[in-house]
């Protein structure tokens, strides 16, 4: 019944339905729709990022004829390829520049530049090779007084002594024990529920000491040594230190696991891991796996050899154990339900006899495991030899923290990605002397930008709303509306004239906090209007 609607819920819904049907007649240059693979690009490949210092850069996207902030970061790899051992504040040829699809825009004009900043600019055009789509992020040097980008990923330290810490990204939170491992995994609403489902990461390592079999677990014999963590606001590193115990005694000292978390996903790895050597020790068995809680039941798990996929109910199944052995060596495991989606992209090492898929679901109380004793979709590698497995190999697990209740063919798509990543190319670009300061960040007509970031997560800071008014004098308005159109917050008045911009912090007009979800955002001036999407993370 149209005469329930209140005018201001009826002029948002209007807009709504305008901006559908534009979107439908106008294309955005920037054509990239990969969204959770974060851009990781060697500095060797950007020349004209070499031998300057790191922190004079500046990565700002041209949306909608204006540049915005964008984050991004360089990291400072040294000559092995090891993260957090170099400390020159110089950019080499080995580190490292890191950001996200999502946060890169249109081409910008040769004529359009940032105010303060030097005659020079680096353009990085990013490509898909799989659907050959395209978007551009802008690299400026110094320029004069930045604006602070929100991080989309936090690390927050827990004990100095110990191994628990905590890292918070837009879709997931994970948590850490005393030891290190991760043992409190959490999907953020909305692509999750927000419930802790992980039990832990198991690593078992199976064999023979002189006449006895010997197990290692990582509760009883990999001990935490240091952690060592840095990064910035696309990237947060972390190096676990462990020492390794056998009978009491620790016989290798050295040993370390490296985590990369993204915004939607990490990847943890270890480069040259090696089998220590003990006298009469050998070992024929090496397993990774990662067991979720009771939270799990009901969730089902996946890979490319069991299609169907497996209800995981704590009760055993008998699932296809094949997988992708090397050469291929490229695995994904799945597995989703309304807690959320974790999908585990593994690269499989010639090591051993025999790798097949491990998979336990069984509620049963189990007195030599670890964490809870029972398993909910453990699910990981296992590799076998008869013989004893020696040397040293690498590996890597990435994992994506993804929307809940997937389907199979995510994990096949996701894998052609990782086969053929984003590639990114640089060109040097000169400011041209009939450019004019500040153009690009004065808007000529009216326009509503893009909420940087999106999703925002109020923890990590406030939204960023940008838009220009165009040659008017009308006070405007800036509203923010639910998915049943009702208005959340309001914004208007002459400072928004001022500024063109507004910065939400998630709560309501009564300071209340709103829940995680899809937001419209309607900017409006006189008879003109804008709407776009955001979504809020928690």
């Amino acid at each position: 019944m149209l005469h329930l609607f209140t005018k201001s819920r009826f002029t948002f819904l209007a807009a709504l339905l305008i901006l559908m049907a534009s979107n439908q007649l106008v294309a955005q240059k920037k054509t990239l729709t990969r969204i959770y693979d974060p851009v990781v690009v060697a500095a060797a490949k950007l020349p004209a990022l070499t031998n300057d210092t790191i922190k004079v850069f500046t990565a700002y996207r041209y949306i909608n004829g204006n540049f915005e902030l964008a984050p991004f970061q360089i990291d400072e790899v040294n000559e092995k390829g090891q993260f957090l051992r170099e400390s020159d504040t110089i950019a080499d040829t080995n580190d490292q520049v890191v950001f996200m699809p999502n946060d890169t825009g249109d081409r910008a004009p040769t004529d359009k530049w940032i105010d303060g900043s030097t005659d020079t600019r680096l353009e990085l055009e990013v490509s898909d090779p799989i659907t050959n789509e395209k978007s551009w992020l802008y690299l400026f040097r110094r320029v004069k007084n930045p604006p602070h980008v929100t991080p989309q990923v936090r690390y927050s330290r827990g004990s100095v002594t110990a191994g628990a810490d905590t890292v918070f990204a837009t879709s997931y939170t994970e948590a850490h024990d005393a030891k290190g491992w991760f043992v409190d995994t959490r999907i953020r609403a909305p692509f999750g529920d927000n419930q802790d489902f992980m039990d832990r990461q198991k690593v078992r390592v199976g064999g023979r000491y002189q006449i006895f079999n010997v197990t290692i677990n990582e509760e009883a014999n990999l001990g935490y040594r240091n952690i060592r963590s840095g990064g910035g606001p696309v990237r947060v590193l972390r190096e676990l230190g462990i020492n390794i115990i056998f009978l009491g005694a620790v016989i290798d000292s050295t040993g370390s696991f490296i985590t990369q978390y993204f915004p939607y996903s990490s990847v943890f790895g270890a480069q040259n891991a090696k089998i220590p050597e003990v006298s009469g020790l050998a070992i024929n068995l090496i397993r990774q796996s990662v067991d979720f809680n009771e939270r799990a039941n009901g969730m089902k798990f996946f890979n490319a050899f069991n299609q169907n996929g497996v209800t995981i109910d704590g009760v055993a199944d008998s699932p296809a154990k094949t997988i992708n052995d090397p050469p291929d060596g490229l695995n994904w495991l799945m597995r989703t339900g309304e807690p959320g989606t974790i999908l585990t992209l593994m690269n499989i090492p010639a090591i051993g006899s025999k790798r097949e898929l491990y998979y336990t679901d069984d509620s049963r109380n189990n007195t030599d495991d670890t964490g809870d004793k029972k398993s909910y979709g453990d699910a990981g590698i296992n590799v076998t030899s008869t013989g004893n497995i020696t040397g040293s190999f690498s590996f890597e697990f990435t994992t994506y923290f993804l929307e809940k209740n997937q389907v199979a063919t995510i994990g096949d798509q996701y894998k052609q990605r990782a086969l053929k990543p984003l590639q990114v190319t640089a060109a040097k670009q000169t400011r041209p002397v009939s450019a004019v300061q500040n153009e690009a960040r004065t808007p000529t007509a009216f326009q509503l930008n893009d909420a940087q970031p999106n999703p925002f997560a109020p923890q990590f800071g406030q939204v960023r709303l940008s838009f220009g008014l165009g040659a008017t004098n009308i006070t405007p308005s800036l509203r923010i509306f639910n998915m049943l159109g009702q208005e959340v917050a309001r914004f208007a008045g002459a400072d928004l004239r001022r500024s063109n911009v507004v910065l939400w912090d998630g709560r309501d007009q009564l300071g209340r906090a709103v829940p995680a979800g899809v937001y419209f955002y309607q900017l409006e001036v006189g008879r003109q209007r804008a709407v776009k999407k955001l979504v809020l993370v928690r």
